[in-house]
């Protein structure tokens, strides 16, 4: 009889155990919230802008829209309500064309471009008048413009067959290369690192620039000389990403991994766009961190409810106090105001 009673209370044990096991690997990879989010802007929407253009990032700049067009490898410039007004570059190997615009920037005078595979960096005015024209020593993933006609510049490394996390400050100008030392901020000697610490740019008004880990929660601001101003963690933490290795590449092993998508900054804060969502606001809102430019600080969020058909925004831009939410075929522009 007991017998009888040991082979029925086994597997109820051995499901219980599976189950626990299972609740902590649940647990292990939950997003930590360390601090409460807040709602203290709420949005008044202005206007809908159909467009039919096809870019991967995009900036404001003195009343008028640029676009990095992906598939012509070219800048275009519009109006705020979606009118083309010119194209810049075409698609080459020449001193005015590119093959991957991985970072672009405006003036009143000029545009300028890094090449990722070129690992040229371009500035060229608005009458097409080439003012340089520079091939890095350093290979480029990503870049940030700054001020003083600078960049900070993403890449790698491989040593001991180690790909490691490397940042170069770039004067195109002058034809100089530094390292930028971020070794107190990130573990560089990660194997792999360029894919855990892969990030993007993000200008800044007083002509530095942010940078902002997709994988991670690491926000960096760099002054307009390239120097760290400070390295802060988001309010979020998320779990470590796993990584699988083929024959010829290391990827992310699940396509969901929480990431921050897009980011935009004015005088005072900056805006990050993140795929972490509340679960005091639901799933169908995704949420617009706020972080102080100055500090780094966590300030408050917005959320963004999902449109008609269930989509978020691919990306954000903040100006003029109006908040530009980007989607593939319109964008919506909606005056920001406090509660």
């Amino acid at each position: 009889m007991r017998k009888k009673k040991l082979l029925f209370i086994i597997p109820i044990l051995a499901l219980g155990i599976i189950l626990y096991l299972n609740y902590k690997e649940d647990k292990k990879n939950e997003i930590v919230i360390k601090n409460k989010r807040t709602y203290k802007i709420d949005l008044d929407s202005l206007k809908v802008v159909n467009h039919q253009f096809s870019f991967t990032d995009e900036l404001i700049f003195d009343n008028k829209l640029y676009l990095n067009d992906y598939s012509n490898q070219q800048i275009i410039e519009a109006t705020l309500e979606g009118n083309e007004i010119k194209r810049y570059g075409k698609y080459g190997e020449g001193p005015k064309e590119n093959l991957l615009i991985r970072g672009f920037n405006i003036d009143k005078d000029a545009y300028y471009t890094s090449d990722t595979r070129k690992h040229v960096v371009s500035k060229i005015t608005f009458n097409d008048s080439l003012i340089y024209y520079y091939k890095t020593k350093s290979n480029i993933e990503t870049s940030g413009f700054l001020s003083q006609n600078k960049i900070i510049s993403k890449g790698a490394e491989t040593k001991d067959n180690i790909r490691y996390l490397k940042f170069v400050l770039i004067d195109p100008e002058n034809k100089t290369e530094h390292d930028v030392r971020v070794d107190d901020y990130f573990d560089v000697k990660l194997p792999n690192s360029e894919w855990i610490f892969d990030g993007a740019f993000t200008p800044s008004k007083d002509g530095g620039a942010f940078y902002i880990t997709h994988y991670s929660n690491n926000l960096i601001k760099f002054n307009n000389h390239g120097k760290i101003e400070y390295a802060k963690n988001l309010i979020y933490e998320v779990p470590k990403i796993q990584l699988q290795t083929t024959d010829d590449m290391t990827v992310p092993i699940a396509n969901d991994i929480p990431q921050y998508y897009s980011a935009s900054a004015d005088d005072y804060y900056i805006y990050i766009q993140s795929s972490i969502g509340d679960s005091e606001k639901g799933n169908n809102n995704m949420i617009i961190d706020l972080y102080e430019v100055k500090s780094g600080n966590y300030k408050t969020s917005i959320a963004i409810p999902s449109n008609s058909n269930g989509f978020f925004p691919n990306s954000i831009e903040v100006y003029k106090n109006q908040l530009f939410l980007f989607y593939e075929q319109y964008y919506s522009i909606h005056k920001m105001k406090q509660i």
